[in-house]
């Protein structure tokens, strides 16, 4: 049994997917008025539309849970996706917390895009309680999400990816899911594409200025330079 804290507009679109695909998943229905109210992806676009998917989901393989404390004590599998470290920390020291409330053998899989000293330091406590921890920063946006294609990038140990690998390639594409090191470097892979997608942000806007001060239409540089060596995705948009 999975459980899922993050339903923002990437989490709801992951855990959508994991239940249309069969898997069980706690939801945390004590939170349905706020999860619904915001975070919106082509999955469910507006509030309407998340409703009527958290909807379909309990009436489908989707479990409720009343509060945060059942949530994570019938999981077998935590899923988290949070904006930053921040939250996550919240959730695992704070009230009913998961280092109160996860039970030895169970696991947590961290799709945050996480500070990896935190990560790291997160993932040698829970050891100590008999719980496995992976970092698994995802990329792809919220379109990746909804379709299922998103890029994984994971970290912690080997066996325990292998073990929820099938986990991992129902939220992104099997050719993207990637065990890339010991626990943290999955959120150091993230911080490092990151960087290399701003600085393409960067150089492209850069280049567009240049050929526009030079009189050529920024759609017709775009298309120049997606189809030529300086492509990147900066330049698809």
């Amino acid at each position: 049994i999975l459980g899922f804290l993050g339903l923002g507009a990437m989490g709801t679109a992951m855990c959508y997917g994991l239940v249309k695909c069969g898997f069980q998943v706690v939801l945390p229905a004590y939170r349905r008025e706020i999860d619904t109210a915001a975070g919106f992806s082509p999955v469910a676009p507006d509030a309407e539309a998340k409703a009527a998917r958290y909807d379909e989901m309990l009436a489908g393989t989707g479990i409720a849970a009343a509060s945060q404390r059942e949530l994570i004590e019938k999981a077998d599998v935590l899923l988290i996706s949070m904006p930053t470290s921040r939250q996550v920390e919240g959730l695992m020291y704070g009230e009913d917390g998961i280092m109160e409330c996860s039970r030895p053998g169970s696991v947590v899989i961290d799709l945050t895009a996480a500070d990896p000293n935190s990560t790291k330091k997160l993932a040698a406590e829970l050891e100590k309680k008999g719980v496995d921890m992976l970092d698994c920063p995802i990329s792809g946006g919220t379109v990746g999400a909804s379709n299922q294609t998103l890029a994984v990038m994971a970290g912690g140990k080997r066996e325990v990816f292998e073990k929820y690998r099938e986990v991992l390639e129902t939220i992104g594409a099997p050719e993207k899911v990637t065990y890339v090191g010991p626990s943290g470097a999955g959120d150091t892979m993230k911080c490092a594409n990151n960087f290399l997608s701003a600085c393409c942000v960067a150089a492209t806007t850069e280049a567009l200025m240049v050929t526009a001060k030079a009189g050529i239409n920024p759609h017709t540089a775009c298309k120049v330079i997606a189809g030529s060596g300086g492509r990147n995705d900066a330049a698809m948009y």
